[in-house]
């Protein structure tokens, strides 16, 4: 495996949201995780940023194992978001 190690430097208000997210994707099936990708596809919903929400669904789909993260609160404004990801050769 591949360990990747990847931190961002978040706003605090959107730490629950990323957790929940997440953890939701850990608790997919890898089949469940293909079906949602297509869904989320197939969708024509765009976030304010112009994305479709496939960020974090392409990494857990792509990942050997559930992913970990942890978010650490840096102040009342950020947090520094950890996300740990194990690849395949």
């Amino acid at each position: 495996n591949f360990s990747l190690h990847i931190g961002n430097l978040i706003l605090a208000d959107d730490a629950n949201l990323i957790d929940y997210k997440i953890s939701e994707l850990n608790n997919l099936e890898q089949s469940e995780l293909r079906k949602l990708y297509i869904e989320t596809l197939c969708n024509e919903n765009y976030s304010y940023k112009g994305g479709a929400g496939l960020g974090f669904l392409t990494i857990a789909k792509k990942a050997s194992e559930k992913v970990t993260f942890n978010v650490n609160p840096l102040n009342d404004r950020f947090a520094f978001f950890i996300f740990d990801i194990k690849v395949a050769r």
